[in-house]
This record gives C-alpha cells, sequence and structure tokens, in this order.
C-alpha cells in the first residue's frame, strides 16, 4: 500500500509539473514595456453636430442637405468606417467617410429631410457611424416637421 500511495504521489507531481508548463507556455508573450493591464485603445471620433434639426418642410419636398463633420482624433490610427445608416423619412444626400478615415482626417455625410406627412419626426439615432472607433456605433439625432 505504502508503495502505491508514493506511486500516486509522484504520478500527481508529474502532472501538476506538466500542467505548470503547459499554461506556461499557452500564454502569448507580452511586449518587455507592455504590462498585463494595459490595453490598446481605439480612436476616437468626433461630430461636428450631436443633433440635425431641419425645422419646418413642406410634406413630400425634400429640405437642403446639412452636413455632419466626422474627425478622427488619432494622429496615428486610420479609422475604418463599416457603414453610415440615414433613417427615414431623412436620407443620406453624401458620404466621403467611407471606407475610412485617415489619421487626423476629417470627412463629411450629408442629411436631408423628406417628410411624406405633416407633423413632428424626432429620430435619436437617426445617422448611425459603425466603424472600428471607440464606443461605435455612434449616433447623430435628427429632428423636423
Amino acid at each position: 500500500m505504502t508503495r502505491f500511495k508514493s506511486w500516486i504521489r509522484s504520478v500527481a507531481g508529474l502532472g501538476l509539473s506538466l500542467l505548470f508548463l503547459l499554461s506556461a507556455f499557452a500564454r502569448p508573450a507580452m511586449a518587455q514595456s507592455e504590462s498585463p493591464d494595459s490595453k490598446t485603445k481605439a480612436p476616437k471620433l468626433s461630430f461636428s453636430a450631436k443633433k440635425l434639426d431641419f425645422g419646418n418642410e413642406i410634406a413630400t419636398l425634400t429640405s437642403a442637405p446639412k452636413s455632419i463633420t466626422v474627425t478622427n482624433d488619432s494622429s496615428t490610427d486610420a479609422v475604418t468606417v463599416t457603414s453610415v445608416v440615414v433613417s427615414l423619412p431623412f436620407m443620406k444626400t453624401g458620404d466621403n467617410c467611407e471606407p475610412s478615415i485617415a489619421a487626423s482626417g476629417m470627412c463629411t455625410v450629408d442629411v436631408a429631410f423628406a417628410p411624406a406627412h405633416t407633423g413632428k419626426v424626432q429620430d435619436k439615432k437617426g445617422v448611425t457611424f459603425t466603424d472600428s472607433a471607440h464606443k461605435s456605433p455612434q449616433h447623430i439625432a435628427l429632428q423636423g416637421n
């Protein structure tokens, strides 16, 4: 029985040693300057407006477009723009943001209001920017009468 216990301890000890070695090799290597808590931050976008108000527009007519200027605040990283979606009854009339915004670059998205009927329209997520930037997707509120 003593030999059996001794053999079990040896096998268990070997197993723990193997587990330790495997876990050491399974971890991704870190750069010397990198700490385990550091994370790479995505670039940030700034918008010229958080909300566009088109005021009163005659039903079935389309307003003059309004522009949203988007700025990439990163001086080193470009931002990939996956999509810029505008909800009805608003419409995108221009967009030079896709497919990417260069580091420190700017672009514009033009939006118009085309109401099908009278009445106030508000959409807190009227324009949706989906991209590789921090806090994506970002939204611009739209409203019109």
